[in-house]
């Protein structure tokens, strides 16, 4: 395994939330120097890390924790999507209960729902999409360069207008699909997405609803290109300003 290798496959185990720009990567056993957000450095092996485990400090903390700390920090990572009125906090390891307002109540341990930022299992979080919760972890993540674009893409003999964000660029994004750029705009990641997330909510009546083999079709939008564009360009020059 390759230091890119690692590095790429904790930030998606762990979700953002490490710091790994310290990291000399020589084998799975030899420990390397990961940064905690909160707690700062730590020493760890790459295969322990990979397993799943991450500052033991955090660990520690989340064992003393009341119902009402954890259901705080659930809402700092999920925002306001769960209901955690069931919630009965022993432990980071026993399972609580935890309502998803689209397929009902779930069983998911405190630690699994937390520091490994996992929710309901019948929501697909798909790869790259971002929460408020993954910037307040890592806030060096906000600062990473990205774009924010409004393309239209063909799938299957059929357009359709699609809003996204990426720190590619948009050929390698759209790599084997034909698309054509409405709007791309240079920012942080953090503002493109405060953009992305601004459109959709707009249009949130406008969004597809038919799931489609294409990474990304819930961003897709059916409404006009002119209307989607010209909403896009007034909500990133007002957020791009503050």
């Amino acid at each position: 395994m390759l230091q890119t290798e690692f590095i790429d496959r904790s930030t998606k185990l762990h979700y953002s939330k490490f710091d790994y720009s310290d990291v000399f990567y020589k084998n799975i056993h030899t420990k390397v120097t990961i940064r905690c957000p909160v707690h700062g450095q730590f020493l760890q092996k790459p295969l322990n890390h990979l397993r799943g485990l991450g500052c033991h400090k955090c660990w520690k903390a989340r064992q003393f924790l009341t119902t009402e700390q954890f259901i705080q920090r659930a809402k700092n990572i999920h925002g306001l999507h769960y209901d955690y009125s069931l919630v009965e906090y022993i432990d980071s390891h026993k399972k609580v209960k935890i309502i998803c307002p689209l397929h009902s109540a779930f069983l998911q341990t405190p630690n699994a729902h937390t520091s490994g930022r996992q929710g309901c299992k019948k929501c697909v979080r798909p790869a790259g999409e971002y929460r408020q919760g993954d910037f307040d972890a890592n806030p060096s993540l906000r600062e990473q360069q990205a774009i924010v674009y409004l393309v239209k893409i063909t799938i299957n003999n059929n357009t359709y207008n699609k809003v996204g964000i990426t720190k590619r660029s948009l050929k390698k994004r759209f790599a084997g699909v034909l698309y054509h750029p409405l709007l791309v705009i240079k920012t942080t990641l953090y503002k493109a997405w405060k953009v992305e997330r601004t459109l959709l909510k707009k249009f949130e009546k406008e969004r597809f609803q038919e799931a489609l083999n294409f990474s990304g079709w819930s961003e897709i939008i059916m409404a006009d290109e002119t209307v989607l564009t010209e909403a896009m360009q007034r909500i990133a020059d007002k957020l791009l300003s503050d």
